[in-house]
């Protein structure tokens, strides 16, 4: 049984407050990545209305992942207001609407667990691209350097009579010689 699954009979006509310090190892499922996330912080409310069960409140946290330019440990906010419903019905979507992916069902025991919808909230809200900053100039491709810091001493360009330095597409041509020959000259 979940930590975070509460039962209708403690739900009363105030409401129930939730404020819970959420480590995400409890809320990942099996098949799923993990965030790069330790802990999330849940503060809301369920309230039960006409048999439903609503919950509004917020759920924040910090992502902590490698820059995806510079690889320096960087973090960003999630801070989002939320609203779930949890219901014994389902609505009937005969017209064509997507179904509302604020519903969740009501178990059968007669509780709500809070587990899904958070994990939902906090694996959808995860930035698909993370920089340390807008402006991040990332890793010099040839030597690695962070440019952040400091330049590094590569050259911009390689020279056209530099043999030291090829062009991955050079390097890719030695991979395949036998090509060369199919390749016909632009006139």
């Amino acid at each position: 049984m979940s930590d975070f699954r509460y039962p209708l009979v403690s739900i009363d006509d105030a409401g129930l407050e939730i404020v819970a310090k959420i480590p995400v190892s409890v809320l990942h499922p099996e098949v799923a990545i993990r965030p790069p996330m330790r802990e999330a912080l849940l503060d809301g409310r369920l309230d039960k209305v006409n048999g439903d069960v609503f919950f509004r409140g917020r759920i924040s946290g910090t992502y902590v992942r490698p820059c995806d330019r510079c690889l320096t440990e960087t973090c960003q906010r999630l801070d989002i207001q939320v609203t779930w419903i949890f219901s014994n019905t389902r609505p009937e979507q005969d017209n064509g609407e997507e179904p509302d992916d604020r519903l969740y069902p009501i178990e059968v025991d007669d509780s709500v667990d809070l587990v899904q919808p958070i994990w939902d909230e906090i694996a959808l809200g995860e930035p698909r691209r993370m920089l340390c900053n807008p402006d991040c100039r990332g890793l010099c491709p040839r030597c690695g350097e962070n440019l952040n810091h400091s330049a590094c001493g590569c050259k911009k360009k390689p020279d056209a009579d530099d043999g030291d330095l090829e062009t991955g597409l050079k390097r890719l041509a030695a991979l395949y010689p036998e090509l060369k020959n199919r390749i016909k000259p632009e006139e």
